[in-house]
């Protein structure tokens, strides 16, 4: 699937689900609809303003921006014997981490899904070991740091409107950093003393141990009394797809962690929405019936990503591009509006 041209496709929602069992029995699903692929669409963005709560602040290019208050009873280092629900405070770009404890998780979409793409088959039992994850995506003001440091280049498009309204500016020092390529991910995940997940790493922190479709649960819609989960192309999204019924706050991105309702099992933010994601596999059609690794072919290799974005619209009964176990991929460096990462650890 070419993710720059077409939206992933839709999968159906899936069956509340029962209390998860020690011995993580194959999850059930019952699709109830499909939906035909829309031109994925390739916009000239410029930044919307924050949300009318927020005070725009002038702006600053000179300087890496500011950072939220740190939570101090957070420890700046692992704890020697995590448990779930254990987060840290990265010293280097104050990043908080959450625990993803070791041990088994379904991969993938089952065969009972009529509408599951062919690469994300055939579901897969996997034992992973124990990581952190970045709670949200790296946002601006963390990019900025290595930025100033000489580790990072500024996102692609530096110098351009864009910047000067988003990345340059600290009324958007909160939001993910985006318009950066696969090597710009991996640079400041080195720099930080962390590294970019692998597939199986992302998928488990999103959906957890039982399988769900997203990270909230079995049920797709995108918001539940009246609290939003994601950030999509609903009332605010400048495309005429949006769904109109729905109003998140914002016309793009989102500021991180804007939605606690769609965390995941492990306390991960906008693993949904908001902006793809950057992992560290090669793109492969038929990773999960080979295992092989990609053959490399000319021109610039094709990278997973994960998660969906604001761009991506609601279809029927759920927001398809921001299921768990959907996969798309981009040229390794490709950067874009809808586009960034965040890090696991250890390195």
């Amino acid at each position: 699937r070419i993710a720059m041209i077409l939206l992933p496709p839709f999968i159906a929602a899936c069956a509340a689900p029962g209390p998860v069992a020690p011995t993580l029995p194959p999850p059930t699903a019952t699709p109830t609809a499909s939906a035909t692929l829309r031109p994925f669409p390739s916009p000239q963005v410029t930044r919307s303003t924050p949300r009318p709560s927020e005070t725009s602040i002038p702006r600053r290019t000179d300087q890496p921006l500011e950072t939220p208050t740190p939570n101090l009873e957070l420890p700046d280092s692992p704890p020697a014997n995590p448990e779930r629900g254990d987060a840290w405070r990265s010293a280097v770009d104050g990043m908080v981490l959450s625990f993803v404890p070791g041990g088994a998780f379904y991969m993938g979409s089952g065969s009972e899904s009529t509408v599951a793409e062919p690469d994300e088959r055939p579901q897969r039992r996997l034992e992973l070991e124990s990581f952190w994850i970045d709670t949200t995506e790296v946002t601006n003001s963390m990019y900025a740091r290595c930025v100033a440091s000489g580790a990072c280049a500024p996102p692609a498009a530096s110098g351009s409107a864009t910047r000067e309204r988003y990345y340059g500016d600290p009324a958007f020092a909160n939001y993910p950093v985006i318009y950066v390529t696969q090597a710009q991910a991996q640079a400041y995940c080195t720099w930080a003393d962390r590294r970019l997940p692998s597939e199986a790493e992302w998928e488990k922190a999103a959906r957890g141990p039982d399988a769900r479709p997203y990270p909230w649960g079995w049920i797709g819609a995108p918001e539940s009394g009246g609290l939003v989960r994601l950030s999509f192309c609903d009332a605010q999204c400048p495309y005429e797809y949006r769904m109109e019924s729905v109003d998140d706050g914002y016309a793009d991105t989102a500021a991180v962690g804007s939605f606690a309702s769609g965390a995941s099992p492990f306390g991960a933010l906008d693993m949904a929405g908001n902006v793809w994601e950057w992992v560290a596999q090669v793109y492969g059609p038929a990773a999960y019936r080979t295992e092989a690794t990609p053959t490399p072919s000319p021109g610039i290799l094709p990278y997973v990503i994960r998660g969906g974005s604001w761009l991506d619209p609601f279809l029927r009964d759920e927001v398809p591009a921001a299921r768990a176990a959907n996969r798309a991929w981009r040229p390794a460096n490709h950067a874009g509006p809808d586009l960034g990462f965040r890090c696991v650890y250890p390195p």
